[in-house]
């Protein structure tokens, strides 16, 4: 009897080990270039638009059977709303003497495919992409422009990689943060009065927003100097605060 269970248990543990050693997923490096770009970087910004390097997107076997074998199948990656590819721009490379034997890419404004030949699963890949570019659309949207490049369902490709789930494995974040601060809004109105050596009865509060009238959370930089309109005499107090999560507030 105990004999019968010993065996049964060592049975059970060869079976697990085997299967974990045919069970991989293919391990994806995302980039960060894509994270906390100024908003002045946007199509419609007057202020520095332009494209923004993303960086590397790496793929690499943890089983040799990761990537399934096949000639010129396709691998398509899709932006999320309100972005864009720098079109035509873009590489793809992967480890020599293994199982994939060619590569390329090609890059449109909203997708990117990687074309791949894949000629046995006895070594283990890797496939980087590189050289991408990409640019949010509308820099007034703001945290709207967050999202992951995605394998989707409905424009995946032909490739068959373990681990890329469509619509769920993530190749990179994107999103935009609030551009170089450029107007004031008042958020409270100092006292109305003044009287000299009196402390306001209500403190101005004031905060910063970029070019396109997004609240400027990140700055901590801006120096608000507070100055006398009209009337006579010097003003007193503390007239200049800087910013502390784009917020300047009066305490005296």
């Amino acid at each position: 009897m105990n004999r019968a269970l010993i065996r049964f248990g060592l049975v059970v543990g060869a079976l697990c080990v085997c299967a974990s050693r045919v069970l991989g997923q293919v391990a994806v490096t995302e980039p960060v270039g894509g994270n906390d770009i100024s908003a002045d970087k946007s199509v419609n910004s007057t202020n520095g638009a332009g494209f923004t390097a993303l960086g590397n997107i790496v793929l690499t076997e943890t089983a040799t059977t990761d990537f399934a074998t096949g000639n010129n199948k396709t691998l398509i990656l899709t932006l999320p709303d309100g972005w864009q590819f720098n079109s035509g721009v873009g590489a793809v490379s992967f480890a020599p003497s293994r199982d994939i034997t060619a590569a390329s890419v090609s890059v449109g404004s909203s997708t990117l495919t990687v074309t791949l030949s894949v000629s046995g699963t006895t070594k283990f890949d890797t496939l980087t992409i590189s050289g991408l570019q990409v640019q949010a659309l509308d820099g007034s949207l703001d945290w709207m422009n967050t999202g992951y490049i995605l394998n989707l369902s409905v424009n995946a490709g032909t490739a068959v990689i373990a681990g890329v789930g469509q619509d769920l494995t993530t190749f990179g974040l994107l999103n935009t943060i609030p551009g170089t601060p450029r107007t004031l809004g008042i958020n409270i109105q100092p006292s109305p009065t003044a009287t000299a050596g009196v402390i306001h009865a209500q403190q101005p509060d004031l905060s910063t927003y970029d070019q396109f009238g997004v609240y400027c959370y990140q700055d901590y930089a801006t120096m608000v100097t507070a100055s006398r309109l009209s009337g006579s005499g010097a003003l007193q107090g503390t007239t200049s605060e800087q910013t502390i999560g784009g917020d300047a507030s009066y305490t005296d």
